[in-house]
């Protein structure tokens, strides 16, 4: 914008990057400062990649008006391409400036870029009113000039190219014929999708990683009391504490169904409870009781115990409860 003439679209002028981050609804510049909710006219020296000079009234849009960006694997920075001053022209963010270089001179008008790989790109752009696709495979220092595809017809041209993602291969590309010159709506354009290119390096399939191992879940104790007799101790590797009252294996309590195990403490000077050892145990051990306490007087306590850095026990202690 700017300029003598005032128009809407008449200049162009200047590259600029920037992130947008939906989730936080803020846009950072390649350095990763915060810029906030809007790019202001302050922030925007942050996201300069290319400074094309001033306005210039005998080359208007020395920038086209389509832009390009990818990424590297290796290092997560951005790449983008776009057209100066009618040459076909590659930015590389290096971790503290931009590196940029002419991919093709002279070229029509730049469209798309598909990431085929981790350093491996395909830019589309017209030529000649047909589409020229340029290729690299390592990250943009190599170009290879791949296939060119002509409109259908005599007389007709490719104005706008676009990639399809993840495309089937009978629909690769979306080619507009649109010139702008006349603006119109009823249909006299054409729209055509284009097919295989067979030509174009495919995307290398990912090596494909170790099939993950499903995590293994060890039940170190289960018990439901089912198989203790009522009215006896536990068994079944339980370590009984009765100093303080008495442990015993009940036919449900309070209307409870199936067995359960009552720990009664009587004594105001002695815990009762149950314990059970397992080996050590690393990495994520979970404990999960039932537990009903009808009566609460002083404290009841569940714990998962360990030594050394590991689980070794669980237990259950009554210290105040009658019933």
């Amino acid at each position: 914008g700017g300029g003598p003439n005032h128009a809407h679209n008449i200049y162009h002028k200047n590259v600029y990057f920037v992130y947008f981050y939906p989730a936080t609804d803020k846009f950072h510049n390649v350095a990763g400062d915060v810029l906030g909710t809007t790019v202001d006219i302050g922030d925007i020296d942050s996201c300069l990649v290319v400074d094309s000079g001033p306005i210039d009234a005998a080359n208007p849009k020395i920038v086209d008006y389509y832009f390009a960006p990818s990424y590297l694997d290796a290092t997560g920075y951005p790449i983008m391409v776009y057209k100066l001053d009618g040459d076909l022209t590659l930015a590389m963010w290096t971790g503290s400036e931009w590196d940029s270089n002419i991919v093709k001179d002279g070229v029509g008008g730049l469209f798309d870029m598909e990431k085929a790989g981790p350093s491996a790109f395909n830019v589309y752009h017209t030529q000649g009113g047909g589409l020229q696709i340029q290729s690299t495979v390592d990250g943009g220092s190599t170009w290879t000039e791949g296939d060119y595809i002509e409109p259908p017809n005599p007389g007709e041209s490719f104005n706008k190219i676009f990639k399809i993602p993840n495309a089937h291969p009978d629909i690769e590309l979306l080619a507009l014929e649109g010139d702008w010159v006349e603006r119109s709506f009823e249909g006299i354009y054409d729209v055509w999708t284009i097919g295989s290119l067979s030509t174009i390096p495919p995307a290398p399939m990912p090596t494909p990683g170790p099939t993950p191992t499903p995590p293994v879940y060890t039940v170190l104790v289960s018990d439901d009391f089912e198989t203790y007799v009522a009215g006896s101790d536990p068994g079944g590797g339980w370590n009984i504490d009765e100093l303080g009252g008495i442990i015993t294996v009940k036919d449900g309590i309070s209307g409870a169904n199936g067995k359960s195990v009552e720990l009664s403490d009587t004594t105001s000077s002695e815990n009762v409870g149950l314990r059970y050892s397992f080996p050590a145990q690393t990495g994520t051990v979970t404990a999960e009781f039932r537990v009903m306490m009808p009566t609460v007087s002083n404290s009841f306590n569940i714990a998962l115990s360990g030594e050394g850095g590991a689980a070794v026990s669980i237990s259950a202690r009554n210290n105040g409860f009658s019933y």
